[in-house]
């Protein structure tokens, strides 16, 4: 038998010891909405970029993680609740969603919110 010592001590580490296998996988969303609007593409977990335009003053952000994840969501750099609504600035508001998971790369999604004037 031919087989050394680094071929199986390969195999292990791929089968039973998946600590850095795991930590290519990329913490997702699983859903993401701003209020009633239509993101521009339509959500999917792998697109992490998206704009939205709005008319109105406030619209609720909510941002589910997928698999356990956790969200952090920030509004123009100011921290944010999801499931609450933020209030817009007329003009272009950045929405960033940081996705986080032990164990995973963490993800970031990016929101462009553009605020119609009046």
């Amino acid at each position: 038998d031919d087989t050394t010592d680094a071929i199986y001590q390969n195999w292990y580490q791929a089968v039973y010891v998946p600590g850095d296998a795991a930590g290519d996988e990329a913490a997702e969303l699983s859903a993401l909405s701003i209020g009633s609007s239509t993101l521009i593409p339509n959500f999917a977990t792998g697109t992490k970029t998206y704009a939205v335009g709005t008319s109105n003053a406030s619209d609720e952000i909510t941002a589910t993680g997928a698999d356990g994840a956790t969200v952090a969501i920030t509004v123009n750099g100011t921290p944010h609740t999801s499931g609450t609504a933020a209030t817009w600035e007329t003009g272009v508001n950045t929405v960033k969603i940081t996705v986080s998971k032990s164990g995973s790369t963490t993800s970031v999604y990016t929101v462009t919110v553009t605020k119609a004037a009046g």
